[in-house]
């Protein structure tokens, strides 16, 4: 999805929902400008906030606040593979049922990071037939399989990739192959 356009916008972040208030962070927050909170609705619920970023993953909450945030007019930016995967089709009715030419769901990032092969695939492919699409799909098994191919111990590999921020502590997404099925339910859209 496209979020950019040709004028560019000063973007503040206002508000930060977070499960536990209390919980020590490692970043610093400017209070004079964006305020923690504990309830998205206090989010959803606030018209001056017209971009949600859903960070917090899963598929059930996360979609239950995409679809209300688009629901309410702002737009929505995520990364989240499992979520685009599965309702990307109820993510853009909502889009268009929202009945305003502003509001956009942007998940560029979703798919090979900062290189924009669904935006490409979408406008500069959309009269073609693609038959196939080749490449790295996930890096942390690409990086796992590469050391293996050279007699690695996988548990060794698997370690390393966690150890240099490859592989998430919970690497399950990454070794049963979940991130590729999504990543490529994504791009046969």
């Amino acid at each position: 999805g496209q979020m950019a356009s040709s004028s560019t916008r000063r973007c503040v972040i206002t508000k930060i929902c977070v499960r536990d208030l209390a919980k020590p962070r490692s970043f610093h927050v400017d209070e004079d400008k964006t305020t923690l909170v504990s309830d998205v609705s206090s989010i959803l619920d606030d018209d001056s906030i017209d971009i949600v970023v859903e960070v917090m993953g899963g598929t059930s909450l996360a979609r239950t606040v995409v679809l209300e945030a688009l629901k309410r007019g702002k737009s929505v930016v995520t990364a989240n593979k499992a979520l685009i995967a599965e309702y990307l089709d109820e993510i853009h009715s909502a889009v268009e049922q929202s009945g305003n030419k502003d509001v956009k769901f942007g998940y560029e990032a979703a798919v090979a990071g900062g290189i924009p092969v669904i935006s490409t695939l979408q406008h500069c492919y959309a009269g073609d037939i693609i038959n196939e699409i080749g490449g790295i799909i996930n890096g942390t098994t690409n990086y796992m399989l590469g050391k293996m191919a050279g007699g690695a111990n996988y548990d060794e590999v698997l370690k390393e990739a966690q150890d240099l921020g490859f592989a998430e502590t919970d690497p399950t997404a990454d070794v049963e192959g979940h991130d590729v099925r999504a990543k490529i339910a994504i791009l046969a859209k």
